[in-house]
């Protein structure tokens, strides 16, 4: 957390001692039919690479549903 209070001039640089115990990390966004479909196939199930793009296409659909947006993936389902 932050703080927020009186006297609080945001946030100060790093000195170079502390800067050397960090490493930068990088973050991408996961192949979520990658990960269905390994996980299907570690199952057991033969058709993994196909249900896999259907899960992670309903799921996103279901996620557009869920929070009310207007996106590419549901433009039947728009509010």
């Amino acid at each position: 957390m932050n703080p927020a209070g009186k006297g609080y001039g945001g946030r100060q640089k790093l000195p170079d001692n502390l800067k050397q115990l960090f490493r930068p990390v990088a973050m991408s966004k996961p192949d979520n039919e990658l990960i269905a479909e390994v996980i299907l196939f570690s199952e057991g199930f033969k058709d993994a690479r196909n249900l896999g793009r259907k899960l992670v296409a309903i799921f996103n659909l279901s996620r557009c549903v869920n929070s009310r947006c207007i996106c590419v993936l549901c433009p039947l389902l728009r509010l």
